[in-house]
Formats: C-alpha cells, sequence, structure tokens
C-alpha cells in the first residue's frame, strides 16, 4: 500500500495514518474479527540511541486478541513518549471526530526514577485502552489501530 502525501508539518514516518480515515469494517467484511482486545503496557526499557547525549525510556506495547498478540508473542511495540504524542498529535488533526483520551502527563525532571517510569506505564496503557475503545466505535475494527501503533513504532 502507498502512503497517501503527508500535510507539511507532519511526521512523515506517521503518514500511514492518512489511509486509516477510510478504513471501515463493511457489512459482512470478510475474514474473521476479533470478539475482545486489549492493550498492555507492562514494562519499559531503559535505551540509549547513538546519537543523543541521554538515555530515553521505551514503553513496551503489546495488542491481544482472541486473534492472536501483536505484534507478536516474542515482540513489543517499543515507544518512546515523544512519538507517543506525536501520535496523539497527528490523531487529533487527522481524526478530527475521534475522542481521543487525554494524553498521560510528564515532567521534565526524575522523569526515568522507576516508580514514575511505572506510573506512566499504567497511565499510558489506560490511555492506549480508551484510544483503542474510541477508535472501536468510530471505526468498527481494531484492525487500524494496529496500524496506528506500527506507524507510531
Amino acid at each position: 500500500l502507498a502512503a497517501a502525501p503527508t500535510p507539511s508539518g507532519t511526521d512523515p514516518s506517521l503518514s500511514r495514518l492518512h489511509m486509516i480515515s477510510s478504513r471501515r469494517a463493511g457489512p459482512g467484511g470478510g475474514g474473521r474479527r476479533a470478539t475482545f482486545c486489549y492493550v498492555k503496557v507492562p514494562r519499559s526499557d531503559r535505551r540509549h540511541a547513538p546519537g543523543e547525549a541521554h538515555p530515553h525510556i521505551a514503553y513496551l506495547v503489546r495488542v491481544h486478541s482472541d486473534l492472536g498478540t501483536f505484534p507478536s508473542e516474542r515482540t513489543w511495540y517499543e515507544l518512546r513518549f515523544s512519538r507517543i504524542a506525536k501520535l496523539h498529535a497527528e490523531l487529533a488533526e487527522l481524526h478530527p471526530g475521534l475522542q481521543l483520551p487525554g494524553l498521560p502527563r510528564t515532567r521534565w525532571f526524575a522523569n526515568r526514577h522507576p516508580s514514575y517510569v511505572a506510573e506512566i506505564c499504567s497511565d499510558l496503557e489506560r490511555y492506549f485502552m480508551q484510544l483503542l475503545a474510541s477508535w472501536c466505535r468510530q471505526y468498527e475494527s481494531y484492525d487500524g489501530f494496529l496500524m496506528l501503533l506500527d506507524a507510531a513504532h
């Protein structure tokens, strides 16, 4: 699938979000649909990217459903908070009808302290579950939600 052109000022790596706006489950939609789906953010890892002065926290996200685990049983979507914030901003711009949950608040200092990171993991799990519920109400399918996480990954 070719990605739609990215509006100026948006992150090109999130351009796949444009495709999602037209993804709706049609009647009889072809293929098996999941009867349940939930998001887990059970842990995080401290990472140091090449060229960056300071380490960052990567939140490990996995989606579970009766159709399987995504991305897989052995892998995670590794998301930095900055990528989640960009995803949130892109969704607000590209999907104005989508009810977005509030993005968890962050702090500038002591943001890598273990108790704070555990709190953010819990808040992000709640955020993604609310986003998933809103997505499913709007688009009647969770497959586009998986594309969101893949685009932000």
